[in-house]
This record gives structure tokens, C-alpha cells and sequence, in this order.
């Protein structure tokens, strides 16, 4: 079969899959025909297109199309204000997607200034925030941008962009163009002018298989892709990885998802034909003479199905017969009221005077919450129809699906789980107690995240902590470097079923001191709530020596073992180190002016404690059973130990709560979540506040081992 001018290269691929498929055609048909037809099909996906007479490849790139939803002009300022939307993550017709995790990507690198590949730099752009082009015109050394992309950001499942128009001959015309479209007599027309986003595609899934491909350089080619072609399935790809290049304004329609089809007829055809719709013919000639000169890295252009219509959601009742050009008018107009509340006719801009009408608008743009849900919803400028985003309530606050790390139905706020941002900011403070609740093996503060997308959730937190310039490796961790790599091993590592079920009981014991400490925290909690106890000091140190009675047995087991294997290494208590640096931080703590400071300097020997605690019974369960058997003089020694230990910090707790009015509320403490009511409503009733406010944190911290 003759295949024109192909490359060498895209020759060999052609004949390759045209023999494939001609052992896999239809009985009934054209055998050859079929083959071909594969054949280009599978040349266009691996990235192949024509240019005039030559052919182009085009590594990688994919396109995505954004609907421009409102223009404005400030006369203050004089700027030319654009605001686009993409489509949800959402499924298209073909079963290809893109993801938040995309999008996400797309953030990262715009933010980091990464360098794309080197065909994709410029003496003008090769890197950070992509800029905007005119019909996918190379930047031409900013002869051929009209504006800026200023804001590239998430809003729930939906990417979003904001930009402005240059005051130049460029900048004029696009604006123009795009208030012709949304506001102007051609507003219901089609192939709008858009923002056409093209993005590197470096890594996607394959869904009939599962099968990721994750492209090293720009010539690598997916063999999935190929494979579906010439086995004529499909299932459909999510896009998980991508490099933004740039944003360009065009009318040619494209489909968010989906491959150039074979000279699927347009009225577009050329990219000068393309401009010239937007900045004229003038224009378009002075852009087309200008990139003669300047190497051709085109990208890949999509076939898109026609548009559905704006407002299929509303139903005006009223019915129009095909070729009913005035009833379709009526029809529209009624349907921009009914989402608008105002008469369409009321915002249409002449095309002569469209600075004069537009009028101060660039307040409604400063508000990301003021986005319309279509191009229709543009219509109307000062319109009081705007897109709500759903928000989930934290603490009293209204949280949008951002600031989560899983969200599991953008719609569904329920479903969000995992904070790591506050109003769109990344809280380191948030972000390790994602982390803690995600990889230790008690959760934060006793709560462990177990629920649906956890591994996306621990890949995307790590993402994070690398972004942020952020450790991941716990304390512990960079202590124990060899014992961390084991606990991820199933079972310890065992080799034999006796060597398993140990393992699983050591971890049972741990899981039941964890269990000890959170009821022991709880106690006194209720204690230091309970207005019926007058002597709250002495009640609170009957508790400590309850819990040091109730887990001296468990130390001593675990304890006696290490004290045997390291006996001619060290001749104190395995614990006297740990407790030294914890004394010393909370005296330091004591007398700290800054407190929050403090607290939080003390959490680190805190955790330090409470992990080696963990870590000796692990380590316990690989000790043969002979040497668990334990005296009664080293079970004495370990609680005297604990209870030496416990002294100091119980003796400066007295001294807190002597200065404590009883009677006072610590409102700065953490509430549980089965706290009455009731007792919330009477604290909060309670006119005088605490000398101590963060006395329970104190507690909490000064009172034994933190697991969370």
C-alpha cells in the first residue's frame, strides 16, 4: 500500500501495524481497506500529523480544551480580564479521562519552574506559568502573545485558569473576539473562541488492562496504545502526568480526550485561517510572516463532537421546529433568564461600545468562588447566578475539596477525608497529621486512616512533603534505619508460621498499651472536667500511678529481654536516656516563654519515648521464648524506674494545678468527639478563662508515651 511521504521511521510503524491488522480484519469487507485504515489511525496516535507537505511528529502531546465563561474591563486599571474552565474529571464519549492527579502535576511543575523539554523552550518562555498564544502560534519572541496567563488553579474537579489581554493591536482584537462570542449578537454561536491547552503526556493508564505507561523521553511510544490499535479494543486512558506548554486561543473545536481523526471536515482549516477569526486578517498575515522564520513544534490537535447546547438542563417549554431561526432566539432567551433572572437583551454588548458597557466587572474575576458552571451563565455580567462549590465544614469553617488529600466524590463532602491546606495553603501542621494518621502504626492521636485511596493518598502526601523541602523520615526512622525497612515486610519478615503468629501477638501487645495510654488520657481529661472533683491534683496523680501499676508488668517483659542482649554495653535502665531528655525538655518547657514554641519542642522526645517503647516489643517477639521469663526483682526495678521517672514531672504538674482555679474552663483544649453537650454548653457559659489555657496539652504530653 503507498504511504505518500511518511518518514522513514513512521513508514516502518505503518507497514507494522498494517500487517497486524490484516490478520484481524472483518470476514465480511475490504481486508485492505481495514488494514489501512488501522494502520493511520495508529500512525495519527502515535503522534504523527501533517503539516502542508510534510509530515511532523508531535512526542507526547496532548490537548485539552477550556471554555472561556466571562471577560471584563476595569476602567480603573484599564485591564482586559479573561476566566476559563475546564471539564470535570469526568469520563468523555471515548472513555478517556483526565485526573486530579494530572492536574495536580500541572500545578507542581508550573510551581517548581521546571523546564520542559528543550523543543518546547524559547529565548521567550522555557518554563513556570505556560503563556498565551493565538492559535497555537509559537510565542514569536512575544510578538505573538496577546496576554498573560496570571492563575493556574484547582476548583473541586475542574481546572481553571485567569489571565489578561495586552493593550496592544493583539491584545484589542481577542478581547473583542471573546465579547463578540459571549455577549454580543453571536453568542449562541459556534466553535466560540476557547483556550486550548496543550500538555505533555508523560504518564497515563490503560483501562481495559490496567497497564501504566510512563514516557522517559519525548520518542518513547506507548506500546498499550499501539497494542489497542492494532487488536482493535479500547477501553479508554486516564491521564495521570503531564507538562502544561501553552494556552492558545483558537476556534477549531477540540475534544478534551481524544486523538486528531482523519481530515474530519471543519470550516477552519489553516492556522492562519484560524487567527484571522480571531485578530482579522491583518493580523493573522503579520503572525503567519512572522513564523516563517521560527522552527515548527507543533502539537497535537484533537477532533471534537459537537458541542451540547449551552442550557440542556433548563426547559423553557418552549418547543422550535428545525429551521426555526426566530423561535430558537425566543427559545434561548428565555433559558439566559431563567438561570439569570434577567432579560438577555439587557447584557448584550454592541460590538462598537463594548468598553463603555462592560463597565467595572473585574471585581466579580477577583472572586474565585464567582465562576460561571457554562458559557451561558456568562451572559449575563453582573449576574447573581454563580457556581457554589461545595464545601465541607472543619471546626465550624466551610473547607473546600482542595484542601483535602482524598477526595473520593468531588460532590459528596462526606467523602473528603485528610486536610493538608487551609484555604488553599499547604499547614505543615496538617500535613503530618495526614502523614501520622496514614503511616504510623497508631494513627494520630490514635486515629489511623484506613479508608479508600490510601496509597494514592501516601503518594500524593509524599509529592507534598518533597515540594515543601519537608522530611519524610520519621524520628525513628533515622534512628532505626534497618528495623524501619523490616516492618514493612509482612509479618516482620517471619520465615515460619511460629515466627508469624509471634510477630502478630507483639504487635496485639502494642496495640493494647496504645489503647492504655488513650484511656489513661481520657481519664484525665475527665478528671480536669468533672466539677464534682474538688482535688483535681490528687486525683490525676491516683490516675498516673494506676497506669504506671497497669503497664509495669508490660515493660518489664519487654524490657528484661534487652537488658539480657545488652548487658555489656550499658549497665542503667534501657528507659534512663529517653526519660533524661525527657526531663530536660519539659523543664525547659516550664519556664518557656513561648509556649506553643515549647510544646511543640517537647513532642519530638515525646515520640521519641513512645516509639522505642513500640519498637522493643517488635523486636521482642523475635526472642525465644526462654528469655521472657521474668523475676520478680527485675519487674520491681522497671515500675521503680518508671515511677522515678514519673516523679519530677508529676511534682511539676502539682505546682500547675495549684495554680489552677478549679472552676475555670480550658478553652484552648481539644474537645473528644463523645464529649456531652451539655458540658460544652456550661463550659462555654463560664465567663472566666484559665491562667493556663494549654494546661491539657501540657498534661497530655508530660504524662507518659505519645503515639499519635
Amino acid at each position: 500500500m503507498p504511504t505518500g511521504n511518511l518518514p522513514q521511521e513512521a513508514k516502518k510503524d505503518w507497514e507494522k501495524v498494517y500487517e497486524n491488522a490484516k490478520k484481524n480484519c472483518p470476514k465480511d469487507g475490504d481486508c485492505e481497506e481495514y488494514a489501512a485504515k488501522v494502520a493511520w489511525a495508529a500512525i495519527k496516535k502515535m503522534g504523527w500529523k501533517k503539516e502542508g507537505d510534510k509530515w511532523v511528529r508531535n512526542s507526547g502531546v496532548i490537548e485539552l480544551s477550556l471554555v472561556i465563561t466571562k471577560a471584563s474591563y476595569d476602567k480603573v486599571t484599564g485591564r482586559r480580564n479573561w476566566r476559563a474552565v475546564t471539564s470535570d474529571t469526568d469520563e468523555d464519549l471515548y472513555g478517556d479521562n483526565m485526573s486530579l492527579e494530572l492536574f495536580e502535576d500541572f500545578i507542581s511543575r508550573i510551581e517548581s519552574k521546571e523546564a520542559p523539554p528543550e523543543p518546547f523552550c524559547s529565548d521567550y518562555w522555557c518554563g513556570d506559568i505556560p503563556y498565551l498564544s493565538i492559535a497555537h502560534y509559537l510565542d514569536l519572541g512575544g510578538n505573538g502573545v496577546p496576554g498573560k496567563v496570571e492563575k493556574v488553579y484547582i476548583d473541586g474537579k475542574k481546572l481553571k485558569a485567569t489571565g489578561y489581554f495586552y493593550n496592544n493591536a493583539l491584545g484589542d482584537a481577542c478581547f473583542r473576539s471573546i465579547c463578540d462570542d459571549l455577549y454580543g449578537e453571536k453568542k449562541f454561536s459556534e466553535n466560540k473562541v476557547r483556550v486550548s491547552i496543550a500538555f505533555i503526556d508523560w504518564k497515563h493508564r490503560h483501562k481495559i488492562n490496567n497497564k501504566v505507561f510512563e514516557r522517559k523521553s519525548l520518542d518513547d511510544i506507548c506500546p498499550y496504545c499501539i497494542e489497542e490499535v492494532n487488536n482493535g479494543t479500547g477501553g479508554g486512558k486516564q491521564y495521570l502526568k503531564g507538562h502544561l506548554i501553552h494556552f492558545a486561543l483558537t476556534r477549531v473545536p477540540v475534544n478534551e480526550r481524544t486523538w486528531m481523526e482523519v481530515e474530519k471536515s471543519m470550516a477552519i482549516k489553516t492556522r492562519k485561517e484560524d487567527a484571522a477569526s480571531i485578530v482579522g486578517e491583518d493580523l493573522a498575515e503579520e503572525l503567519e510572516e512572522l513564523s516563517k522564520g521560527d522552527v515548527n513544534k507543533s502539537l497535537v490537535v484533537k477532533a471534537e463532537v459537537e458541542e451540547k447546547a449551552q442550557y440542556d438542563d433548563h426547559d423553557t417549554g418552549i418547543e422550535c421546529e428545525e429551521g426555526d431561526k426566530e423561535c430558537v432566539e425566543k427559545q434561548e432567551e428565555a433559558k439566559a433568564e431563567e438561570i439569570t433572572g434577567k432579560s438577555a437583551v439587557e447584557d448584550v454588548l454592541p460590538e462598537d461600545n463594548a468598553d463603555t458597557l462592560l463597565g467595572d466587572t473585574n471585581a466579580a474575576l477577583d472572586d474565585d468562588d464567582n465562576v460561571g458552571l457554562d458559557t451561558g451563565d456568562a451572559l449575563a455580567i453582573d449576574t447573581s447566578e454563580v457556581y457554589e462549590a461545595k464545601m465541607k465544614i472543619v471546626d465550624g469553617k466551610p473547607r473546600p475539596a482542595g484542601d483535602f488529600l482524598v477526595v473520593e466524590d468531588p460532590d459528596k463532602p462526606s467523602t473528603w477525608h485528610l486536610p493538608v491546606r487551609v484555604n488553599g495553603k499547604l499547614s505543615r501542621r496538617l500535613m503530618g497529621a495526614a502523614k501520622a494518621a496514614l503511616t504510623d502504626p497508631q494513627g494520630f492521636r490514635g486515629n489511623k486512616y484506613s479508608g479508600p485511596k490510601k496509597a494514592e493518598a501516601v503518594r500524593k502526601l509524599k509529592k507534598l512533603y518533597e515540594q515543601e523541602g519537608m522530611e519524610w523520615k520519621s524520628l525513628v526512622e533515622k534512628a532505626y534505619p534497618e528495623y524501619v525497612a523490616d516492618t514493612y515486610k509482612p509479618y516482620g519478615g517471619a520465615t515460619s508460621l511460629r515466627e508469624a503468629v509471634e510477630f502478630a501477638e507483639a504487635q496485639d501487645e502494642a496495640l493494647r498499651l496504645s489503647q492504655i495510654w488513650i484511656a489513661f488520657q481520657s481519664v484525665i481529661e475527665n478528671i480536669y472536667y468533672d466539677e464534682g472533683i474538688e482535688d483535681k491534683s490528687t486525683a490525676i496523680l491516683a490516675a498516673t500511678e494506676e497506669f504506671k501499676d497497669m503497664i509495669a508488668d508490660k515493660e518489664a517483659s519487654i524490657y528484661k529481654s534487652l537488658l539480657e542482649a545488652k548487658q555489656t554495653k550499658q549497665t542503667s535502665h534501657p528507659l534512663e536516656e529517653k526519660f533524661n531528655v525527657l526531663r530536660a525538655a519539659y523543664d525547659a518547657a516550664v519556664v518557656a516563654e513561648d509556649k506553643e514554641e515549647a510544646l511543640r519542642e517537647i513532642q519530638a522526645p515525646f515520640e521519641d519515648l513512645g516509639k522505642y517503647i513500640v519498637d522493643s516489643i517488635r523486636e521482642n517477639a523475635n526472642t525465644e521464648q526462654t528469655e521472657l521469663s521474668i523475676d520478680d526483682k527485675i519487674a520491681k526495678s522497671v515500675a521503680e524506674a518508671v515511677s522515678s521517672a514519673f516523679a519530677p514531672i508529676q511534682e511539676q504538674l502539682s505546682m500547675l494545678l495549684a495554680k489552677s482555679n478549679t472552676a475555670n474552663v480550658v478553652t484552648g483544649i481539644p474537645q473528644r468527639r463523645s464529649i456531652d453537650p451539655a458540658v460544652v454548653g456550661n463550659r462555654n457559659n463560664l465567663k472566666q478563662k484559665s491562667d493556663t489555657p494549654k494546661l491539657r496539652d501540657q498534661v497530655e504530653r508530660s504524662l507518659g508515651m505519645t503515639f499519635g
